[in-house]
């Protein structure tokens, strides 16, 4: 499996944020930096859709219901934490009527 995600070199620590269709994506990119420690935040229309998930040790999984009031992840990190834009890195992986590259 192919993965387009490296953290940069002097990085101790990612945050990974997704929805539930994330999930395998988000497994991989821990999988891929086992040095790192992690937060990952995962999102879920339904208690049902959360899953229990085997990380390594040095990783926080955090699930949240999703509303429809939810706001860009992007805004919220830049505008009330603080994190720089170009700290910040998006990768859809699919969008519904278009295919995957390859």
């Amino acid at each position: 499996m192919g993965t387009t995600y490296r953290p940069p070199e002097h990085a101790q620590s990612q945050l990974l944020a997704g929805d539930e269709t994330a999930l395998p994506a988000i497994l991989a990119i821990l999988d891929q930096a086992p040095s790192l420690t992690a937060e990952v935040h995962l999102e879920a229309p339904a208690a049902a859709e959360v899953r229990d998930v085997v990380a390594p040790p040095w990783t926080r999984i955090h699930w949240c219901r999703r509303t429809d009031a939810a706001t860009s992840v992007r805004r919220h990190l830049v505008n009330d934490h603080g994190a720089p834009k170009a700290g910040i890195s998006f990768a859809g992986y699919w969008r519904h009527g278009w295919s995957a590259p390859g």
